[in-house]
């Protein structure tokens, strides 16, 4: 029975050493660990202060653009109403002129309707 005590209390000595050496090892890891979050929490801090410029110059950009283009929408549906009056009053203009010819073709047509002679255009 002495020899199995022994055995026991030595195989207990030998996994009281593993123990001890592997809670050396996590404990190492643990600390090495906790050094590389602290590193990439400065980094990631670091990466926020640098996207704040960055992020409102992209908004500015933005912002420009969009003014940009607004004032060409604005410079283009002021040109089409131009061209839209100038088409009305050049439409007008032509009316005017052509009353004449107009009314001159009808009295001619009328006439010759009633009277049963041929169109003539003076």
């Amino acid at each position: 029975m002495s020899d199995f005590l022994v055995a026991h209390r030595l195989s207990i000595k030998e996994a009281e050493s593993a123990i001890v050496k592997d809670a050396g090892e996590i404990r190492e890891t643990v600390v090495s660990l906790t050094e590389e979050i602290r590193e990439i929490s400065m980094l990631i801090n670091q990466m926020r202060e640098t996207e704040i410029p960055a992020r409102e110059t992209f908004l500015s950009r933005i912002s420009e653009e969009r003014k940009t283009i607004q004032d060409a929408a604005e410079s283009i549906l002021d040109i089409s109403a131009k061209r839209i009056l100038a088409a009305i009053a050049a439409a007008y203009v032509m009316g005017v002129a052509s009353y004449p010819v107009i009314v001159a073709l009808s009295r001619n047509w009328w006439w010759k309707s009633l009277s049963g002679n041929e169109l003539k255009i003076e």
